[in-house]
């Protein structure tokens, strides 16, 4: 079985939109009815809000997760979520 790529078009958003990009990109027609088991997911600010939900909902779907945080403080917060 080969490779699929698929790439999603992210909205420009600051901060304050980031409920409305979560709500956005996990419709059925998102980002997440591609991740599959065994595919790696990197997910930025997997210590903030969406990245935790990101991260939690792709290891529940079987994926390997990568997150990038800004800090090891912030780096702990997110592994430990992603444990959880």
């Amino acid at each position: 079985m080969g490779s699929r790529r698929h790439e999603v078009k992210l909205p420009t958003a600051g901060a304050s939109h980031a409920g409305e990009l979560l709500h956005a990109h996990t419709q059925p027609s998102g980002v997440m009815q591609h991740v599959e088991p065994g595919h790696r997911v990197l997910i930025h600010a997997a210590a903030g809000g969406v990245g935790q939900i990101l991260s939690q909902w792709a290891k529940h779907l079987g994926a390997t997760v990568i997150g990038t945080t800004g800090s090891e403080e912030k780096a702990a917060v997110a592994r430990a979520r992603i444990a959880a």
